[in-house]
C-alpha cells in the first residue's frame, strides 16, 4: 500500500513537471512568435514610409528626384539610381519609441531603380523597377528574430500627352472614311464655280446698260467678286480615298468648327445660301437694267451678299486643304512612318503605363465619385477606371496632369477643366462605350481600337462644347455626331522626330509615378 502511494507521489511530480515545461516552451514559442511578427510589421513599416516619399516626390513635378527620372527618361538612360538620399524616416524613428518596439532595430535600408528600360518599344518612355528593403530585428527575449522585407513596384515615367506623332496636330483621324460624301463636295464645288460666274456674268451686264456712280460701283464689285476662270484660283477637288489618314496642321489658338469636318453636309448648306442669294440679287438686277432707279442700293447690296455666298463654299474647301492634310492609302511611305506607331492607339497601350486604378464592386457601381477624389489632388498619372455599368462624369478644375482611361460604360463630360490659363491637364481615352462632351473643356479626347468583340465608341460633341486640347481617333464611332469647336493645346506636342528618325520626349511633358501594383513583395528569414 505504501508502495503504491509513493508511485502515485511520483507519477504526479512527472506530470507536474511536464506540464510546467510543456506550458513553458509554449510561453516562449509564442513570445518567440509575437516578436518575429513584430519584427516583420517594423520592416513593413520602414519600406512603407520609403514607398511613400518616393511616391509622393516622384509625383511632384516641381521635386527634384521627378526632375532626375524625367531627365533620365528623355535621355535614354537605363542604369541603376539611389533613392536613399531623398528619403527621411520619421514615423519609424517615431514607431521604434514605442514601448512596443523597444529594443527593436531596423537595418540594411534600402531603396534604390535598379534598372530602367523603354516602356513598350517606345524609347523615350520608361519602367524603372524600383526596389525598397528593411531589415528588422527583435531583442530577443527568447531568441533573436530578424526579418528581412523586400518590396518591388514598377516607376513609370510617361508623356502627359496623347501618343505622339498622333498628339502633335489638333486632329488625327487614322482612318478618316464616312469622315463626308466625296463626290457631293465636288459636284458642289464645281456648282460654286458656276454660280460665281453667274454672280459676275449679271454685273457684267448691269455695268454695260449703267453709267454714273453706280456702274462704277458695279465695276469695283465685279473686281473684287472671285473669278473661277483666274489660273490656280480654283481650290484642288477633295481627294479622300477609302482607308485615308486625315489629321490637322491648326497652329495653337486657331478655332476649328468640328461640324464642317462633313464638308458635303456645309456645302450643301452654304451652296443652297449661295444659290438664293443669286437668284434675288439677278431678279432685282432684271427689274433695274441700266436705267437710273430707287432700287440701284437695293441692287449693290444684292450683289454684295451673293458675290460673298457663291464664295464661301469654295472658301470651306481652302481651308480644309489649309488645316488638314490627307495620307491616302497608297502613300506607302507615310504608313511606313505611321504603322509602326498604331499599337499606341489600343486600351493596352495605356493600361500598361496606369498609375491609379478604379474598379467597381458590390458597393461601388458608379466610379464618378471616386474618380473626382483622385483629380481633386495634384496628382499626374494614367488612372485605369474599370467602369462597366455606368459612365463616369467628369467636371470641375483638374490641378494635375492626367491620362483618363474609362472602360465600356463611357463618360459624360461637362466643363470639365474650363479655365483656359489652368495648369492641369486632361487626356480621355476611351476604347469603347457612350462619350458625350460639352460645355468649355480643357481635354483631349482619344478613341482607340477597343479591340475584337468590344463595340466601338459613340462620341458626341454637343453644339455648345468647346474643346481646348486635340481630338485623335482610329476611326470615326459609328453614330458620333462631331460639333462644337476643337482649339489645339500647344501642350499636346509633347516630342519631335529628329533627322535620323528617332523620336524624343520633352523633358517637361513628362509625369512620373509609381504603379498601382506590386511586382513583387518577399519576406526573407535570415
Amino acid at each position: 500500500m505504501l508502495w503504491l502511494a509513493v508511485g502515485c507521489v511520483v507519477v504526479l511530480l512527472l506530470w507536474g513537471f511536464s506540464r510546467s515545461f510543456v506550458t513553458s516552451s509554449t510561453r516562449a514559442e509564442a513570445q518567440a512568435s509575437v516578436e518575429a511578427r513584430l519584427a516583420e510589421a517594423l520592416a513593413e513599416s520602414a519600406v512603407a514610409e520609403m514607398e511613400a516619399q518616393i511616391g509622393h516626390q516622384v509625383n511632384n513635378l516641381a521635386g527634384e528626384l521627378s526632375g532626375l527620372l524625367r531627365r533620365q527618361a528623355a535621355a535614354r538612360e537605363t542604369g541603376e539610381l539611389d533613392l536613399m538620399p531623398f528619403i527621411r524616416l520619421k514615423e519609424l524613428d517615431t514607431l521604434l519609441a514605442t514601448r512596443a518596439y523597444h529594443g527593436y532595430s531596423v537595418g540594411a535600408l534600402s531603396a534604390r531603380v535598379v534598372f530602367q528600360r523603354p516602356t513598350d518599344t517606345v524609347p523615350y518612355e520608361k519602367n524603372g523597377l524600383s526596389l525598397f528593403t528593411a531589415k528588422a530585428a527583435s531583442p530577443g527575449l527568447v531568441r533573436r528574430a530578424t526579418r528581412r522585407l523586400e518590396l518591388a513596384r514598377w516607376v513609370k515615367t510617361t508623356l502627359t500627352a496623347a501618343p505622339r506623332p498622333f498628339g502633335d496636330s489638333g486632329l488625327f483621324l487614322v482612318n478618316a472614311t464616312g469622315l463626308t460624301d466625296v463626290e457631293a463636295v465636288n459636284r458642289d464645288r464645281l456648282k460654286a464655280a458656276d454660280l460665281c460666274r453667274q454672280v459676275r456674268s449679271v454685273l457684267a451686264a448691269l455695268i454695260a446698260g449703267a453709267g454714273g456712280p453706280f456702274r462704277q460701283s458695279c465695276q469695283e464689285l465685279l473686281d473684287q467678286s472671285f473669278d473661277p476662270a483666274v489660273a490656280q484660283a480654283m481650290p484642288e477637288p477633295l481627294k479622300l480615298p477609302d482607308g485615308s489618314a486625315v489629321y490637322g496642321l491648326q497652329q495653337p489658338g486657331v478655332t476649328q468648327n468640328l461640324k464642317n469636318l462633313d464638308l458635303a453636309a456645309r456645302f450643301r448648306e452654304l451652296t443652297d445660301k449661295a444659290e438664293r442669294a443669286q437668284q434675288r440679287f439677278a431678279a432685282l438686277a432684271g427689274s433695274v437694267g441700266g436705267a437710273p432707279s430707287g432700287d440701284q442700293p437695293a441692287v449693290l447690296a444684292a450683289a454684295r451678299l451673293a458675290s460673298a455666298a457663291a464664295v464661301a463654299p469654295l472658301f470651306e474647301l481652302w481651308a480644309f486643304h489649309h488645316t488638314y492634310a490627307v495620307l491616302a492609302p497608297d502613300n506607302a511611305q507615310g504608313w511606313r512612318d505611321l504603322s509602326p506607331r498604331l499599337y499606341k492607339l489600343t486600351d493596352g497601350y495605356f493600361r500598361r503605363r496606369a498609375h491609379y486604378r478604379l474598379t467597381e464592386d458590390i458597393t461601388r457601381r458608379d466610379l464618378s465619385d471616386a474618380l473626382k477624389k483622385l483629380l481633386d489632388r495634384p496628382i499626374h498619372g494614367v488612372v485605369d477606371v474599370q467602369n462597366t455599368s455606368a459612365p463616369v462624369s467628369l467636371s470641375g478644375p483638374v490641378r494635375g496632369r492626367v491620362i483618363v482611361l474609362v472602360g465600356p460604360g463611357g463618360a459624360t463630360v461637362r466643363d470639365l477643366n474650363p479655365a483656359p490659363d489652368s495648369p492641369g491637364m486632361v487626356t480621355l481615352v476611351v476604347p469603347s462605350g457612350p462619350i458625350r462632351v460639352a460645355g468649355r473643356n480643357g481635354v483631349s479626347i482619344v478613341i482607340v481600337d477597343p479591340g475584337s468583340g468590344s463595340a466601338p465608341a459613340q462620341l458626341t460633341i454637343a453644339g455648345d462644347a468647346h474643346i481646348h486640347g486635340a481630338l485623335v481617333a482610329t476611326s470615326i464611332p459609328p453614330g458620333s455626331r462631331l460639333d462644337g469647336e476643337l482649339e489645339r493645346d500647344d501642350r499636346q506636342f509633347s516630342g519631335f522626330t529628329s533627322d535620323d528618325g528617332e523620336d524624343h520626349g520633352l523633358h517637361d511633358r513628362y509625369f512620373v509615378g509609381l504603379s498601382p501594383r506590386i511586382h513583387y513583395r518577399r519576406v526573407v528569414k535570415p
